[in-house]
């Protein structure tokens, strides 16, 4: 079998979402995981916190999977979309299966064991993109962790203008910290992107930011060799806007 593992960043409602992986080549059976939850402090749990954690681990047979989480009160709230954010990792080799967060009711993927990594995006993946080309923008995103990174996520969305004039996000990339050995360490993401209007997100579940109150932390956006944003010193979240290309003089 091959080992795989789950990990979940949950926001403020954690027993609202529902997640769970489950073999279509055995009639759906569902897989069991042990789980392990961890609080908003990195603390051991027996449950879903608020702004905790949670990893699961198994070992899967050669066959087809489906994972699938969801917020079961999306509807209830009102649509209001989750920060809950989650990947999914083939732990043999470190290569991420599916990962995605901005939950709107329900995601789900497919995947085989044992697991290929493609270079290009999954077609049943949470539309992530990665814009390649001659004609793309290099922007980079800049990230020193504080002490305590487990469960500092990152989401950075295209904005689209729908035909009936409302405005809608698509998921671009998305990290969340999983492990505290990225403490006080440095981590750069390099994106091609389009033309385009774009979100960043970084939201911290301790409330304190990046920066100060633990550390020295700092995240930067840079765009063709330009900072374009800097920032650290949040509670739960930050946001930046930016667009390409860049306007003159920004």
């Amino acid at each position: 079998c091959s080992p795989v593992e789950v990990y979940i960043s949950y926001e403020s409602s954690p027993l609202d979402i529902i997640w769970s992986i489950s073999s279509i080549s055995t009639e759906d059976t569902t897989v069991t995981l042990d789980e392990e939850f961890f609080d908003e402090n990195g603390q051991v749990a027996t449950e879903p916190t608020r702004f905790g954690s949670l990893k699961g681990k198994t070992c899967l047979p050669d066959g087809d999977y489906e994972f699938l989480i969801l917020d079961k009160y999306y509807f209830e709230s009102g649509g209001n979309v989750s920060t809950t954010s989650y990947q999914v990792i083939d732990a043999s080799s470190g290569a991420i299966i599916g990962n995605g967060g901005q939950i709107a009711n329900e995601e789900r993927f497919t995947f085989s064991i044992p697991f290929v990594q493609s270079t290009q995006p999954s077609p049943t993946m949470p539309s992530q993109q990665i814009f390649s080309g001659t004609d793309c923008h290099k922007v980079r995103v800049d990230l020193v962790y504080d002490s305590s990174p487990v469960g500092v996520t990152w989401v950075l969305n295209k904005l689209e203008l729908e035909n009936d004039g409302t405005e809608t996000e698509s998921l671009i990339r998305f990290f969340t910290a999983t492990d505290s050995s990225l403490a006080n360490l440095p981590l750069s993401t390099e994106l091609c992107l389009d033309d385009g209007n774009y979100v960043f997100n970084i939201y911290d579940g301790l409330g304190d930011g990046i920066c100060c109150d633990d550390g020295e932390g700092s995240y930067a956006i840079v765009v063709n060799d330009q900072q374009i944003a800097k920032g650290g010193d949040f509670e739960f979240q930050d946001a930046v806007n930016f667009s390409l290309p860049l306007d003159v003089g920004e």
